[in-house]
């Protein structure tokens, strides 16, 4: 009774993973980490969700929050992180507009109808810039929506521009038709982080599952 536990066995162990993120970084990051978990945890679920929090309680609930760097360090103390890779904003167009070109101005984008990433039902212009840095020039939304992968469509369909981080906008341009345009904006990078709280980080698994998440984003990472 006395003898420490063994420990975690991901091959023969079973472990339910909760990750609350955005649906891009599901789409970034789910393929390799199920890949891994097929070689070394066949029992492993993960779990994609998109929550918001109402209180501290619901955040030990999850094993993962992947969010900006900026967001995740207004969380307070009782997280931890780990960092996964960087990114940067840019805008996305349609291919069949050609009011732009390779790079648009911040009068310019202001100026365009947008289609605007919003986190819950009401926009807050604080969490927003936590979230993306140029959220500042979102001022025209004629369409707000709470996942970027959309984005792609109403941006092909439309005369809207929309911000969205650059990784997400290559995965976009190759099987939509729109195209990247840079945002002429000196505060444009994201750093992607991974955060949980001491009780979620007690879970057994927890220490290998933030091994594997760290292995997992390595190809995003060049």
């Amino acid at each position: 009774m006395l003898a420490p536990l063994a420990p975690f066995d991901p091959a023969v162990e079973s472990l339910h993973l909760v990750i609350n993120t955005a649906d891009y970084v599901s789409v970034l990051l789910a393929p390799e980490l199920v890949r891994l978990c097929a070689l070394e945890a066949p029992t492993t679920v993960i779990q994609f969700v998109e929550r918001t929090f109402s209180d501290n309680d619901d955040a030990d609930s999850v094993d993962f929050m992947i969010a900006p760097r900026r967001f995740g360090r207004a969380l307070g103390p009782r997280f931890e992180s780990l960092p996964l890779w960087r990114d940067e904003m840019i805008c996305l167009a349609s291919r069949r507009d050609q009011r732009f070109g390779e790079t648009l101005g911040p009068a310019q984008f202001q100026a365009a109808r947008q289609v605007i990433y919003q986190l819950g039902e009401t926009r807050r212009a604080d969490v927003s810039a936590l979230i993306q840095p140029t959220a500042v020039l979102e001022v025209r939304p004629v369409c707000e929506v709470p996942n970027f992968l959309v984005m792609g469509a109403i941006v092909e369909q439309g005369d809207c521009l929309a911000l969205m981080p650059r990784r997400v906008a290559q995965e976009l341009v190759r099987w939509r038709d729109v195209r990247i345009v840079e945002i002429d904006f000196p505060d444009r990078s994201l750093d992607i982080d991974a955060y949980w709280t001491k009780q979620a980080g007690s879970k057994r698994g927890h220490a290998w599952a933030r091994e594997i998440l760290g292995r997992a984003v390595r190809p995003l990472e060049t």
